[in-house]
């Protein structure tokens, strides 16, 4: 088990709708030489090797937002980069936005 995070235009991550485009990621990525597209899980995915540390993490596109699963935070920080291209956000599987890989938006719950 582990915990996703996710590229997103949703208000919740998990909702349908206000979908990133397959074209519009792989515009985002390929425009990026850090980013090896199709990935080693498929055409959907990208890889992404740490300068930091040298381990190799994936984002997978998937009905309309983009995953990775247990990201260290340079791929935490490289998300955000890539959401903002997209006009997008990061968000956990709990649905606190990151603003960075050391600070997190929890949101209020409405009553």
């Amino acid at each position: 088990m582990g915990y996703d995070l996710h590229i997103t235009r949703r208000k919740e991550w998990s909702e349908e709708g206000n979908d990133i485009a397959f074209d519009e990621f792989v515009r985002c990525v390929e425009a990026d030489k850090e980013f090896t597209h199709p990935g080693q899980m498929g055409d959907d995915c990208v890889d992404w090797k740490n300068p930091v540390t040298g381990r190799e993490f994936w984002l997978c596109w998937f009905k309309g937002r983009i995953h990775t699963k247990n990201p260290e935070p340079e791929l935490i920080d490289k998300m955000i980069v890539v959401a903002s291209e997209l006009h997008a956000r990061v968000v956990g599987d709990d649905g606190e936005t990151y603003l960075s890989a050391n600070e997190i938006k929890k949101e209020s719950p409405t009553m």
